[in-house]
């Protein structure tokens, strides 16, 4: 049994939000530690390469580097 996943709702609200931040709100901080908007972004690229490389056996590059969040309510 292969499970299908449907992403493109998700994709599609990811899209919304991304298309509408702004080159001055890159360097917003965020509620993760010492974490940009644009050092997110960066992360939510790594992401979808590291399951891309997952979903079709083949790697190639390394994700640039790790964030860790806190959670942003307690």
């Amino acid at each position: 049994m292969n499970p299908e996943f449907d992403f493109e709702p998700a994709a599609t609200a990811l899209a919304a939000v991304v298309g509408g931040i702004t080159d001055d709100q890159l360097g917003v901080r965020t509620p993760c530690v010492d974490t940009t908007v644009g050092d997110l972004l960066v992360h939510v690229v790594d992401l979808t390469e590291a399951f891309r490389q997952a979903a079709t056996k083949k790697r190639s590059v390394a994700p640039s580097r790790r964030i860790r969040c806190r959670p942003i309510c307690s």
